[in-house]
């Protein structure tokens, strides 16, 4: 008489989470496992361990089983799949341009770049890119928009999905230079 191994399959169940929480279990189900006196069996040393990161993403959930303490089956595995979605809670990105008010001179003045600061320290800015110009010159005494617009901030973490961009432009102000004029008699 030959006994053979009964075939199984194992099949990881996917799983997933969001981006900063801890991950949950994971766990699997067995096709073809043999039950005997109404008690099914079970597959002996069995771990789950997942492809290490931490950002958004998709990662395998691998299985490893020990085939010694399981003599009476030959398992196929079928390995899972583990999500992390990105964090959709809001976060702010102020942006506030630079602005001078100086005195017309009669020469080209300037004023250049912004300052910004996000509502949650998790959110690094070095996730931000930035496309436009932060740059305003004029040498006219008037008011100079620098053109800031949230449309030329760009969130890049693929940790964090809803990045808004609050601007407030930066300018510059060329104010009439006072000047004294002296009537003299003739």
């Amino acid at each position: 008489l030959s006994v053979t191994p009964k075939p199984v399959v194992l099949t990881v169940t996917g799983a997933s989470k969001t981006y900063g929480d801890k991950d949950p279990a994971f766990e699997y189900s067995v096709e073809g496992l043999v039950t005997v006196n109404g008690v099914k069996d079970e597959l002996k040393n069995v771990s789950l361990e997942r492809e290490t990161g931490e950002d958004a993403g998709e990662y395998a959930i691998m299985v490893t089983i020990d085939a010694d303490a399981n003599p009476n089956y030959t398992v196929t595995k079928k390995d899972g799949l583990f999500t992390i979605n990105p964090d959709a809670t809001e976060i702010i990105v102020s942006v506030k341009g630079h602005s001078k008010s100086l005195e017309f001179n009669g020469q080209k003045q300037s004023v250049s770049g912004f300052d910004m600061t996000s509502n949650n320290d998790a959110f690094s800015l070095e996730f931000v890119s930035y496309t436009g110009d932060s740059l305003v010159a004029g040498t006219d005494a008037q008011t100079y928009a620098m053109g800031l617009s949230a449309k030329d901030f760009k969130n890049t973490s693929v940790n964090y999905s809803n990045v808004v961009f609050d601007v407030v432009d930066g300018s510059l102000s060329v104010t009439p230079k006072p000047v004294v004029l002296t009537v003299t008699g003739a």
